[in-house]
């Protein structure tokens, strides 16, 4: 088997999602920067329990973020903000990137209007270990994921903050500002 249909057949194989519900912000007004609903998903892979979050903000921007479920496995609160640098271990990683990418790809179909956010953390080491989010492992494995699963989105990437937008070229075309709008969310993000 060629490396090239070997990455294809890969990034084909996708664990199930479960939409679980859509909580809507009810501290949300309008012209704020607040999300206006959290769309949660579930699916398993190997022993863990992940979870996607897709964060629904006005003017069709939606920032996305994916961890395992921790509270038992890891004794770590789910609002614990390592949770996304957490190393698992998976035998087959690139299953739950194709996952993730899968279903980010299926959203973005029933959102043509769309655009996404989000952000490659870096690995968690320890407490001691020094913090850089610049050009995170993760950031480059998502780029590279983007680019397959989003071909027909503008992708701007920020090596610095490891971030990847991916913008609704019509999104683009109709409002000459949606950048700094979404600038502005995924700063907010960050902290």
């Amino acid at each position: 088997m060629k490396l090239l249909e070997l990455l294809i057949e890969v990034f084909d194989t996708k664990y199930d999602v479960t939409y679980r519900q859509t909580d809507p912000n009810r501290k949300a007004t309008e012209g704020d920067l607040n999300y206006v609903k959290k769309h949660i998903s579930t699916f398993q892979a190997e022993n863990h329990k992940l979870i996607i979050e897709i964060y629904q903000y006005p003017n069709d921007f939606y920032f996305v973020s994916y961890y395992p479920k921790l509270n038992k496995d890891f004794r770590r609160s789910a609002k614990d903000p390592n949770k996304y640098r957490v190393k698992l271990n998976f035998k087959q990683p690139t299953t739950v990137l194709s996952t993730v990418m899968h279903y980010l790809r299926d959203f973005a179909d029933k959102h043509p209007e769309a655009s996404f956010g989000f952000y490659g953390a870096p690995d968690y080491q320890n407490a001691d270990a020094e913090f850089r989010i610049d050009n995170s492992k993760r950031f480059r494995t998502y780029l590279q994921m983007t680019h397959r699963f989003f071909s027909d989105y503008v992708i701007d990437k920020d090596e610095t903050t490891s971030s990847i937008v991916l913008y609704s070229e019509d999104k683009l075309n109709e409002d000459p500002e949606y950048k700094v709008f979404t600038k502005k969310i995924m700063d907010k993000e960050l902290q």
